[in-house]
């Protein structure tokens, strides 16, 4: 199977520095977290949700290599649709993308282009109390069954018999698309990427000697891997920045920041800490020669790795 060519896109880094909401469309709208609610979710599913949803090929090589599938024949894109995008309910993804269900979608394929995309039709509509006074606009089912104090499965079950639950009237029902097709779905991937400074492996091998040789390591450190305890990757960094000179926030204040502005202080005072380091070494005399090192190295207002 012939790899496509993907579409990019790229998301305003100041924006998702400042932590804001990232509207993609009316009903795909990502949130940033913050150390509190990764906390709450917990930090290991959290994190391998995010991990499986922006994974590409090489990244799962063995496992598709075991399911019959080259690594090298597919996109990232494709994987999404065809293996991952089910992977979680809405419950668990709510964290980042509020009442989206991904279960819900279908797959099509465009007449004009024969692409693949996901679709879903979402209701949205008017709720009135029994006086016909209009109370609340719902944007989904899960939302509107919140409003009215229901499960999703008992309101749909109610509302296919008449406009009524209870007190309330529903009106001016009508059904909207939602749409995540390649573009929607790198701009999505993106900004997840860019908020958590995540490195996507898009590596492809020169050759297939090279490719077997891959995915035979890439089992070795499954294997080295799969018995190892897991240890909280955000507790160490949390620590280290709240006694770290030049960090502003305390433990009682680091928990509601998010988590792209938290990880950019890392690395900035990382950065900063090394530029120090080599600067006080290389002006000593004894230390390293600043004509050897880097320049991307001293400026710690440089990019970050």
């Amino acid at each position: 199977m012939a790899v496509e060519q993907e579409e990019y896109y790229r998301n305003d880094e100041l924006k998702i520095y400042r932590g804001e909401d990232f509207v993609v469309s009316k009903h795909i709208i990502l949130h940033q977290a913050t150390l509190n609610e990764i906390c709450d979710y917990g930090e290991r599913d959290y994190y391998s949700m995010i991990y499986n949803f922006t994974a590409t090929p090489q990244s799962l090589k063995v496992q598709l290599w075991d399911m019959g599938i080259d690594y090298t024949e597919i996109t990232p894109y494709q994987l999404f649709y065809q293996l991952l995008y089910k992977m979680y309910s809405q419950e668990k993804t709510s964290i980042i993308f509020g009442d989206l269900d991904f279960s819900k979608f279908q797959l099509m394929q465009r007449k004009d282009d024969e692409s693949i995309l996901l679709y879903q039709e979402v209701p949205v509509g008017d709720i009135y109390n029994l006086e016909n006074e209009f109370v609340y606009h719902f944007s989904n089912l899960l939302d509107a069954s919140r409003f009215v104090g229901c499960e999703v499965d008992e309101l749909i079950e109610e509302l296919s018999k008449s406009n009524r639950y209870n007190d309330f009237i529903f009106a001016n029902v009508q059904f909207e698309s939602v749409i995540i097709d390649e573009y929607t779905y790198n701009m999505i991937v993106d900004y997840i990427c860019k908020s958590h400074f995540i490195e996507r492996d898009l590596k492809r091998p020169a050759n297939n000697s090279t490719k077997m040789v891959l995915i035979e390591d890439a089992r070795d450190e499954i294997e080295r891997n799969k018995n190892k305890e897991y240890h909280s990757q955000l507790k160490n960094l949390i620590s280290s920045m709240i006694n770290s000179e030049g960090f502003k926030y305390n433990h009682a204040q680091v928990w509601d920041m998010k988590i792209n502005a938290f990880m950019d202080s890392v690395k900035r005072i990382g950065k900063i800490k090394n530029a120090d380091l080599l600067l006080q070494s290389g002006y000593s005399g004894f230390g390293v020669n600043l004509k050897d090192i880097d320049k991307k190295q001293l400026d710690w207002l440089g990019e970050l790795e």
